[in-house]
């Protein structure tokens, strides 16, 4: 990866430097609201995975935990949580002030550096045409974000029509 925050932050990139085989997709600092209870992110794909490290807990005698798929993990300072946000997750802060992590995300290791790439192209590629007034014409269903009416929508789907809400051809 690019490192992007210049001079800041020189031990955390030297962690990160010697990784080996790990393979960051995003690196950040997560700020855990205290009395939290809810879901970090969550995707429908396990080509990325999570990396949680507590950095600051500031009451260690209220646990905070992360459940995956059921099976709760005490967040400390001295462990490092990795997961699959695919799986049903909840990071809990019972603390009454705020906890601060590093969050990584990561390539899966069974990823190759072709399949990285790939996925790299196409997410770049789908930012690029989801911005751009010929994605939003080439849509295949109509949806009221396009200007139309709910129903006309919906007929135009049984008649096996597309209708553009921007000027309107049938």
């Amino acid at each position: 990866g690019i490192w992007v925050a210049g001079d800041r932050f020189p031990e955390t990139r030297s962690v990160l430097s010697d990784l080996g085989s790990v393979r960051p997709f995003e690196v950040g600092l997560a700020r855990v609201p205290a009395k939290f209870k809810g879901r970090l992110q969550s995707s429908d794909t396990n080509c990325v995975l999570t990396a949680l490290f507590p950095i600051s807990i500031p009451d260690p005698e209220r646990q905070c935990t992360l459940s995956v798929g059921g099976e709760a993990k005490p967040c400390t300072t001295s462990n490092v949580l990795v997961f699959d946000h695919t799986f049903d997750h909840t990071l809990r802060n019972r603390s009454r002030l705020p906890m601060v992590c590093l969050m990584l995300r990561f390539y899966n290791p069974q990823v190759s550096e072709v399949e990285r790439w790939a996925l790299l192209m196409l997410a770049e590629l789908l930012e690029s045409l989801t911005g751009s007034s010929r994605w939003r014409l080439a849509s295949l269903i109509a949806t009221d974000t396009l200007g139309l009416d709910p129903e006309l929508a919906a007929a135009t789907l049984d008649r096996r029509m597309l209708i553009s809400g921007t000027g309107g051809w049938v």
